[in-house]
């Protein structure tokens, strides 16, 4: 899920701790769907387990689609759906880790984002392509810019 303010975007470096991607950034919130819980349910508890994010301010997010991701891993493939959401959260919100699988929160200006997007590999796979959507959707990468069409086959 994406966390948007005023100022930026919101994301996640995961937690040392974490047995993949350990260090790198992610999106705000994310978390994969439980047994017997749907989407909606699962960002609920995500929300509130990774970033502090009540229910009642969770709820408001908006459902923009799925984003599909498939990567080499040490026993094969790994192949993910991503339900992506959006939801702004008020300028003075600060999300606090509730599962110790965050090391930090950094609010960062979309160019800011951009270019740890195009220019690193501080991303995991899976933000990278969230957020690819997400600046697509929202024409801050304008749909005729360079590199526009393979980013689109990127996230499908």
């Amino acid at each position: 899920m994406h966390g948007i303010s005023g100022h930026g975007m919101w994301l996640a470096r995961r937690s040392a701790g974490k047995p993949v991607d350990p260090g790198l950034l992610d999106t705000l919130v994310g978390g994969g769907i439980g047994n017997g819980l749907g989407i909606e349910d699962t960002l609920l508890k995500e929300c509130e387990e990774e970033a502090g994010i009540d229910a009642a301010v969770a709820s408001r997010a908006i459902a923009t689609g799925t984003v599909r991701t498939a990567r080499p891993a040490p026993d094969g493939w790994h192949a993910e759906v991503q339900f992506t959401h959006d939801l702004l959260l008020p300028d003075d919100f600060h999300p606090v880790s509730r599962d110790g699988e965050v090391a930090e929160f950094l609010l960062l200006p979309l160019p800011e984002v951009l270019e740890i997007m195009t220019g690193s590999n501080d991303l995991t796979v899976e933000a990278c392509a969230a957020i690819a959507d997400f600046m697509l959707r929202t024409r801050f990468i304008a749909p005729d810019a360079p590199g526009t069409q393979a980013l689109r086959e990127f996230i499908q």
